[in-house]
C-alpha cells in the first residue's frame, strides 16, 4: 500500500527528474511545441538530404528538458520517420555528455551503435583501433587519434547505409559539463580534436545535434587558440547551418499541464485535474523558480510527500511552505526561502508581539505557500498593526502585511518588503551542507565517486592540483568505486606526480579499493594513491587479497597508498558533506559556504604526500632541469649562480628562479656552498642517482632491463608513464661521466650490461686529472706572485699538500675508496686553489684598470683647473710643462695595460698617483691665492674700519690720538703696495705682502679700542655723579671733579680713576654704578623692573648696562615681551 493512496495515487509522480529512456516514454514535453518542431524538422530535413552533414545546436541549462527531447528524437527514430507517405529508418545514438576525451567519445558512440543495431558487431569488431591498446591518449600522437576515429566512423557509416539499408546516422548529444569544470588546456585540445573530427565526417552521412548548458556555453567560448578567436566560436560557426535551438522555462499554464500530465500516468480517477495541488500554489513556485521544470518537479516532489506523511487533505500552502523553505535552487543559486531569513523573520515577530508571531506561523502556508489574501477575521489578533515596519535586526525593519480594500472588506497579504526579505536573502548553506552529510553517511557507496571528485576539485581549488576529467572505477555492490586523477603541484622544481584520489567511508575496507589503486597505478601511471576515510580497518576479503597479489601489486597498495583518517572534529564539521557538495555536479555552493583552502589544510594532505615523495620518489626532472644539471656536471668544481646559469643556458627568469632551484636542493639534483650552487658529489652528497650505484655495487653486473627492475622494486621512479628507460639512462649517465659506472659486454645474447668501476681504475684516471690540475694551479700561482698579490704563501702550502697526497695515492699497491676519496678531494683543492687564484688575479688586473682610469679622470680635472686658473689671468710659469707632463704620465700608463704588463703597471700606478697629487696641491696654492687675497684685504678693510672709529672717540687732548691716527695712515701705503702685486696677478705675492703688514694693523687697531673703551667708561661714571657733587655746594669737591674731567681728556686715566674714587669716597651713599648693580641683581636682571622701580631713566639704564657688558661684567641683553 502506497502513502499516496489517498490521493490516488500510485507513487509520487514528481520525483524522477531527470530524462531517461523510461522517462521520456512515460511523460509528455510540454510548453515547447515550437522547439518540438523544430527538432523534428532538423531530424526529417537529415533524412531528405543525408548525404552532407545536417548540424545544429541545443541550448538549455540542467533541468530545462534536453535529456528528454533528444532521447525522444532517438526513439523516434527507431520506430521510423515517415515522410511523404514512406518511412525512413537512421541510427540514433544518444550520448549524454561530450566528455573530454575523443577516445572516450568515440567508444560511446559505437556502444550506442551497437545497442541501436547490433547486426553491425562483426563489422564494428573488424574495424582498427582507433588507439594502441599498450598506450593512452595523452602520448599517443592526437592527429592520428583524430584521423583513426573520423576513419571508423566513416566506415560505420557507410557500412550501415549501404549493406543495411539505415538512411544515415544521428549523433545527439546531451551535454558538455565536463567542459564547466575542466582546466583550460584539456578543453582547449578537446574542441581542437571534437572540430576536426567534424570537419572530417562532413560528407559522411552522420548528423549530430550538440546540446550546451549556458555556463558550458560561456566555459568553451572563452579559450583561446594563439590568440586568435575562441575556439568555442569556431565550433559554434561550424554548427551554424539553422538557428540554434533554446529551451526556455515553461509558463503557467504550461506549468499545470506538466503537473496534471505527470498525476495522470499514475492514477486511475481525477484525470485531466489538478487535485491534489491547490491551484493557488502554482503561480508561487512558477514566480520562484522562474518556470524552470526540475526545480518545479523537485519542491512538489518533496510538498508531495509531506502532504502525504503529514495526512493533508491537498498539496496546500503548508506543504509548499514546507517543501521551499531551505530548498537550493540551482537556478537562483541561494536557497528560494532562506532558513536564516526565515528565522531571523519568525524571531523578529515574536520579539514585537508573541500573538502576531503565532498567528503568522498558523498562516504562514496560506500567506507564502499560496500567496493568498486573508480576511480580518482569519486573523486572532489585530493585522492592522503589522502594516507599520516592524524591526528585524539593528539595521532591518519591514512590513509584514499589506492592507487590501475590496468592496469594502478588508483583506491581506504578504507584503512586497517581506517577501524580498524572505525569498531575496542568501544563505542556509549550513543546511545544505549538513543534509549532504546525511547522505554521504547514510548512503556511503552510493556517493563515493561524488566525494571523490570534491576531494579532487577540493586540492584543485586550494592551488595543490589539477584534475583530469575521467575517473578510473571497480565495480563494488551496485556501484562503481571510484578514484579521480589529479596532477599534484609538489613545489618548484618538482615534477607534478599523477596522484589517485578516493574517499570511502563505507564499514571495513572491501577488496575493491586496492584495486581501484591498484588499477590507477598500473594503467594510469599513478606514483601515488590517497584513502581518506575515518578509521576502518581492512576486511578479512581485502587481507587475503593483498597476500595473494604477485609482484609489486602488494606494495603498490601497502606502500603507495596513503592513509589518512578524518578527525571526530572533521567529522562533525561535516568534512563529508563539504566534500559531496564540492563533488556533485547538480550542487554549486555560495563562495562564502565554507573555506574550501581551510579543508585541504586540516587534512593534511600536502605534507603527507610531500614526505612519501621525498622518501620513495627518484625525481626526473624536466627538460630545463636536466639541462641546468648537465651544464653544472660540466664545470663540477665550479660555484654557480642562478643568474649566471641562466645567462649560460639562455633561459627566462621564469625557467629557473631560485625557488627552483630550491626544489632541485631538497630533491638531492643539487647542491650549494654559502650562497652559491654546486654540482653533487656521488658519494659525499648522494643524489639520486646515487641509489642506482648502490644497487649495482650490491648486484653483479646488470642489464638495463634487469637494473631498472630492481630500481622499480624499491623506488618510485619520478618520470611520466613510457619515460622510465629514458631516466634510468639519464641516471646512468650521470654515473658513467663521474667515473662510478661502466657498461661491458655480458655473454652471448645477453647484450650490454653495466657494472660499478674498479677503485684501482678510478684511482688512476683521477691521478692524471689531479696531475694536470696541478700543473695548471702551478703556473697560476707564478702568474700571481708578478702581480704582488698578498698571502700567496698559504696557496703554496696547499698545493704542496695537493702534490704529496697525488704522490702517495699513485705510489700505492692496492688503494682503496678511502685512497680515492683522499684523491677527489686533492684534486677539488687543486681545482679551487687555480680558480681563487685566477679570481685575484682577475680581479687584480681589473683594480689596476680602474686605478689607471681613476688617474686619467684626476689628470683630466687636474687639466681642467689649468685652463681655469688661466682664464683667470693668474702668473704662472709652469701652464706648458704641466700640460705636457699629465699627457705623457697617461699615456705611459694606458701602453702598459694594452701590452698586459700588469706587474710593470703596479709599480707605475703609485708613482704616477704620488706625482698628479704634488702637482694639485701646486694648483691648489695657485688657484686658492685670489681668494685668499679677497679674504685677507676685506680683514684689513674691516680692521681700518674698527681703528678709525676708536681713534675717532678718542679726546684730541690725548697725545695717543694723534700717534695712532699716524699709524692708520701709514698704513695706506701698505694697502697701496699689495694693489700693485694683485692687479699684476701675483696673487702668491700680494697675499704673502698683505699677512706680513696685518700685525701693525691689528695692534693699532687694538690699543684704540682699549684707550677709547677706557675713557668713555670714565666720562659715563663722571656723569653719573656730576649732579650729585653740584648739589654739595662744595668748591673744593667741585673743582677736584673738573681736574678728574680734564685728566681723562688727556689720557690721564690712573690719575683721574684715583680722583674718581676719592670723590665718591666724599659723596654721601653708594654711587650710581652701585646703585644699578644692586638693582639688576634685586629684579633678577629685569630693565623694565629696574627702571619701574628706581630713578633711573631707560637711557640711564641702557647706558649703565652697556657699560657693564663692555666690561664684560654681562654675557647678554635680550628683549623680552611678556604679552
Amino acid at each position: 500500500m502506497s502513502k499516496y493512496d489517498k490521493f490516488d495515487l500510485n507513487t509520487n509522480p514528481f520525483e524522477r527528474t531527470i530524462a531517461n529512456e523510461e522517462t521520456a516514454r512515460t511523460y509528455r514535453i510540454v510548453g515547447r511545441d515550437d522547439q518540438e518542431a523544430r527538432l523534428e524538422e532538423f531530424v526529417q530535413d537529415a533524412l531528405q538530404h543525408p548525404e552532407n552533414m545536417s548540424r545544429s545546436l541545443v541550448f538549455g541549462d540542467y533541468g530545462t528538458g534536453k535529456s528528454h527531447h533528444l532521447i525522444q528524437l532517438r526513439d523516434d527514430l527507431k520506430d521510423g520517420i515517415e515522410i511523404d507517405g514512406a518511412t525512413h529508418h537512421a541510427i540514433g545514438v544518444y550520448v549524454g555528455n561530450l566528455g573530454l576525451s575523443i577516445r572516450s567519445l568515440y567508444i560511446e558512440i559505437i556502444e550506442e551503435v551497437l545497442d541501436f543495431a547490433p547486426e553491425l558487431e562483426d563489422f564494428v569488431e573488424g574495424l582498427k583501433p582507433v588507439e594502441p591498446e599498450s598506450s593512452v591518449e595523452e602520448t599517443f600522437e592526437v592527429e592520428q587519434l583524430m584521423k583513426n576515429v573520423a576513419t571508423n566512423l566513416r566506415k560505420l557509416s557507410q557500412e550501415a547505409t549501404t549493406e543495411y539499408d539505415y538512411n544515415s546516422i544521428f549523433i545527439f548529444i546531451d551535454e558538455a559539463e565536463d567542459i564547466v569544470n575542466a582546466e583550460e588546456s584539456k578543453v582547449k585540445d578537446f574542441v581542437r580534436s571534437f572540430l576536426h573530427v567534424v570537419n572530417e565526417l562532413s560528407a559522411a552521412r552522420i548528423h549530430i545535434l550538440l546540446g550546451f548548458s549556458q555556463k558550458a556555453k560561456t566555459r568553451i567560448t572563452g579559450y583561446d587558440e594563439e590568440g586568435s578567436q575562441p575556439l568555442g566560436n569556431a565550433l559554434f560557426q561550424r554548427f551554424a547551418q539553422r538557428q540554434a535551438i533554446q529551451l526556455g522555462n515553461l509558463r503557467k499554464g504550461d506549468v499545470e499541464e506538466m503537473l496534471i500530465d505527470r498525476l495522470d500516468q499514475h492514477r486511475s480517477t481525477n484525470k485531466g485535474k489538478l487535485y491534489p495541488i491547490v491551484e493557488e500554489t502554482i503561480g508561487v513556485i512558477k514566480s520562484l523558480t522562474n518556470g524552470h521544470p526540475r526545480e518545479i518537479l523537485s519542491i512538489y516532489a518533496s510538498a508531495l510527500q509531506y502532504a502525504a506523511e503529514a495526512d493533508l487533505d491537498a498539496v496546500n500552502g503548508d506543504a509548499v511552505f514546507y517543501a521551499i523553505r531551505g530548498f537550493d535552487s540551482l537556478v537562483r543559486d541561494e536557497q528560494i526561502l532562506s532558513t536564516t531569513s526565515l528565522s531571523n523573520f519568525e524571531q523578529g515577530l515574536r520579539d514585537f508581539d508573541t500573538d502576531a508571531a503565532n498567528d503568522f506561523e498558523n498562516l504562514r502556508g496560506r500567506l507564502i505557500g499560496e500567496d493568498a489574501r486573508v480576511p480580518q477575521d482569519g486573523f486572532t489578533t489585530d493585522p492592522e498593526e503589522l502594516l507599520q515596519p516592524i524591526s528585524i535586526s539593528s539595521d532591518t525593519d519591514i512590513r509584514v502585511l499589506e492592507r487590501i480594500n475590496e468592496d469594502g472588506r478588508y483583506f491581506y497579504q504578504l507584503h512586497e518588503e517581506a517577501k524580498d526579505f524572505l525569498f531575496g536573502s542568501t544563505g542556509g548553506e549550513g543546511t545544505l551542507i549538513a543534509d549532504l552529510d546525511i547522505h554521504a553517511t547514510t548512503a556511503p557507496i552510493k556517493y563515493q565517486s561524488s566525494m571523490s571528485r570534491g576531494f579532487a576539485l577540493a586540492l584543485r581549488e586550494a592551488d595543490y592540483a589539477t584534475t583530469f576529467p575521467d575517473p578510473v572505477g571497480v565495480e563494488y555492490e551496485d556501484y562503481q568505486l571510484e578514484s579521480w586523477l589529479v596532477e599534484y603541484h609538489v613545489g618548484e622544481g618538482y615534477r607534478r606526480p599523477t596522484v589517485a584520489l578516493a574517499v570511502y567511508n563505507g564499514p571495513e575496507l572491501p577488496k575493491e579499493i586496492a584495486e581501484l589503486f591498484i588499477k590507477t597505478i598500473e594503467q594510469k601511471g599513478a606514483s601515488f594513491g590517497i584513502l581518506l576515510k575515518q578509521g576502518q580497518g581492512k576486511s578479512a576479503e581485502l587481507n587475503k587479497y593483498l597476500s595473494e597479489l604477485e609482484g609489486l601489486k602488494s606494495d603498490y597498495y601497502r606502500e603507495r597508498v596513503l592513509q589518512i583518517d578524518l578527525t571526530e572534529k572533521q567529522r562533525e564539521e561535516s568534512a563529508y558533506g563539504k566534500l559531496l557538495g564540492l563533488g556533485k555536479s547538480d550542487v554549486e555552493f555560495d563562495d562564502d559556504a565554507f573555506e574550501v583552502d581551510e579543508l585541504v589544510e586540516s587534512l593534511g594532505v600536502n605534507d603527507r604526500l610531500v614526505e612519501a615523495i621525498q622518501e620513495s620518489v627518484l625525481p626526473y626532472p624536466g627538460s630545463i632541469g636536466r639541462r641546468v644539471i648537465e651544464e653544472m656536471e660540466r664545470n663540477q668544481q665550479k660555484d654557480f649562480t642562478i643568474t649566471g646559469l641562466r645567462e649560460q643556458l639562455d633561459l627566462q627568469q621564469y625557467d629557473l628562479r631560485s625557488e627552483t632551484m630550491i626544489g632541485y636542493l631538497k630533491q638531492g639534483l643539487v647542491s650549494k656552498d654559502g650562497q652559491n650552487w654546486t654540482y653533487p658529489d656521488v658519494e659525499d652528497d648522494r643524489p639520486p642517482w646515487y641509489h642506482v650505484y648502490a644497487i649495482l655495487k650490491d648486484k653483479d653486473p646488470l642489464t638495463r632491463d634487469e637494473l631498472q627492475f630492481e630500481v622499480e622494486q624499491r623506488f618510485v621512479l619520478g618520470c611520466n608513464e613510457g619515460e622510465e628507460a629514458e631516466m634510468l639512462q639519464w641516471y646512468l649517465n650521470r654515473l658513467r661521466i663521474a667515473g662510478y659506472v661502466e657498461q661491458e659486454k655480458g655473454p652471448a645474447g645477453e647484450g650490454m650490461k653495466y657494472d660499478v668501476v674498479s677503485v684501482a681504475d678510478q684511482v688512476d684516471e683521477t691521478v692524471l686529472q689531479a696531475r694536470d690540475r696541478l700543473e695548471d694551479a702551478r703556473e697560476t700561482y707564478e702568474e700571481a706572485q708578478e702581480l704582488n698579490i698578498t698571502e700567496l704563501n698559504e696557496y703554496n702550502n696547499q698545493l704542496d699538500d695537493v702534490e704529496t697526497t697525488i704522490t702517495d695515492v699513485d705510489g700505492s699497491l692496492n688503494p682503496d675508496s678511502g685512497d680515492l676519496s683522499r684523491l677527489k678531494d686533492a684534486l677539488g683543492k687543486a681545482e679551487t686553489v687555480r680558480d681563487e687564484l685566477q679570481d685575484e688575479i682577475d680581479a687584480g688586473h681589473e683594480q689596476l684598470e680602474g686605478e689607471v682610469e681613476n688617474l686619467a679622470i684626476q689628470a683630466d680635472e687636474l687639466e681642467e683647473r689649468l685652463e681655469e686658473i688661466k682664464q683667470e689671468e693668474v702668473h704662472v710659469d709652469d701652464f706648458d710643462t704641466w700640460h705636457e707632463e699629465l699627457s705623457t704620465l697617461l699615456e705611459d700608463l694606458r701602453e702598459l695595460v694594452e701590452d698586459d704588463e700588469y706587474s710593470l703597471l703596479a709599480d707605475r700606478v703609485e708613482e704616477v698617483g704620488e706625482r698628479l697629487d704634488e702637482i694639485d696641491e701646486e694648483l691648489e696654492e695657485i688657484a686658492g691665492a685670489k681668494q685668499q687675497c679677497v679674504k685677507a684685504y676685506q680683514h684689513a678693510q674691516d680692521l681700518k674700519e674698527e681703528a678709525a672709529d676708536a681713534i675717532a672717540d678718542i679726546s684730541t687732548d690725548n697725545d695717543q690720538q694723534e700717534v695712532l691716527q699716524q699709524e692708520l695712515n701709514g698704513f695706506e701705503e701698505v694697502l697701496e703696495a699689495y694693489d700693485k702685486y694683485y692687479s699684476a696677478t701675483q696673487y702668491k705675492e700680494a697675499l704673502t705682502y698683505l699677512n706680513d703688514h696685518l700685525p701693525e694693523l691689528e695692534d693699532t687697531a687694538d690699543r684704540a679700542q682699549k684707550i677709547s673703551s677706557r675713557q668713555n667708561r670714565l666720562n659715563n661714571n663722571l656723569d653719573s655723579i656730576e649732579s650729585d657733587v653740584k648739589k654739595e655746594g662744595d668748591d673744593d669737591l667741585l673743582e677736584q671733579f673738573r681736574d678728574a674731567r680734564e685728566n681723562v681728556a688727556r689720557g690721564q686715566f690712573a690719575e683721574a680713576e684715583q680722583q674718581l674714587g676719592d670723590i665718591q669716597d666724599r659723596l654721601e651713599g653708594p654711587t650710581p654704578e652701585e646703585r644699578f648693580r644692586n638693582a639688576v641683581e634685586e629684579h633678577d636682571g629685569r630693565l623694565s623692573k629696574v627702571v619701574d622701580a628706581t630713578d633711573f631713566s631707560w637711557d640711564e639704564t641702557f647706558k649703565w648696562a652697556y657699560q657693564l657688558y663692555n666690561n664684560g661684567e654681562f654675557n647678554d641683553i635680550h628683549l623680552v615681551n611678556d604679552k
